[in-house]
């Protein structure tokens, strides 16, 4: 047998695997809807976090908006809630621990957060 077809032969099993590895992790997969949910979203105060607010309130979404700048938070949901969207405005400072677990329990008392 030819060494070169040889070769080709044995390396078409690793590179069908390969591939098959690829398809696996990086196919396409269904999307979940995103509609009648909570969402829990940090630095909603302003830029990418007041877009998603918006966004996710957009399409049905109560949004949960966290920022460390009370006045912020509260004019991104003032702008939700005066859309007719539901938004709660929370303050909180993610790297101290008490503020944390304070907002934690409040958000955990009135909704149940599938999306963060």
């Amino acid at each position: 047998m030819d060494p070169v077809a040889l070769f080709l032969a044995i390396l078409r099993l690793p590179l069908y695997l390969l591939l098959e590895l690829y398809y696996f992790l990086f196919r396409s997969r269904p999307c979940k809807p995103i509609t009648n949910q909570n969402v829990l979203i940090t630095g909603a105060g302003q830029g990418i976090g007041a877009e998603f607010a918006r966004q996710f309130a957009e399409l049905g979404n109560t949004v949960h908006c966290l920022d460390i700048n009370k006045e912020l938070v509260e004019g991104v949901v003032g702008t939700l809630r005066a859309a007719g969207h539901g938004a709660h405005a929370y303050t909180c400072d993610l790297t101290k621990s008490e503020e944390v677990e304070k907002v934690h329990k409040e958000i955990c008392d009135s909704a149940l957060i599938p999306l963060l």
